[in-house]
């Protein structure tokens, strides 16, 4: 186990991108605490949009199994929002969340208003992120 909490739901495979999304979901904690009140699988068809490639698709009842909802690795969709557009830098998750904090910190004491002071100190803390960052990767 890696820790982390698996969410599993009633979920389908998208006929479009492969993702794997979910179609009802599921009180982990109701099941938990009285397994006798599952949810009992969907039983029938269902017209599902999926939440990555917005096609709308039919499912089978033997199309629905109980799993985790994730991102194919083979999604067009996925592919597509990950490219660089523009030649602009691509946000990474972690340096994201280190820049976030950094300026929580800094401006912990200061009114937040739009102004040069305010956008000086965000664009410091993301070069600090990075910063922190590439020194990890060493």
């Amino acid at each position: 186990m890696d820790g982390r909490v698996s969410a599993e739901a009633w979920v389908v495979k998208c006929k479009g991108c492969t993702c794997v999304v979910v179609c009802r979901a599921v009180d982990q904690q109701a099941e938990h605490g009285s397994p006798e009140n599952a949810e009992p699988h969907p039983g029938k068809a269902v017209v599902l949009t999926c939440c990555c490639c917005w096609k709308t698709f039919r499912y089978l009842p033997t199309d629905i199994f109980k799993g985790c909802p994730s991102p194919s690795n083979v999604c067009p969709e996925r592919r597509q929002r990950q490219a660089v557009p523009d030649g602009r830098k691509k946000v990474d998750g972690a340096l994201l969340v280190g820049a976030c904090i950094i300026a929580a910190v800094r401006l912990s004491r200061h009114e937040i208003k739009p102004s040069p002071a305010l956008t000086a100190k965000v664009a410091e803390s993301i070069r600090l992120a990075e910063i922190i960052r590439l020194k990890m990767q060493e």
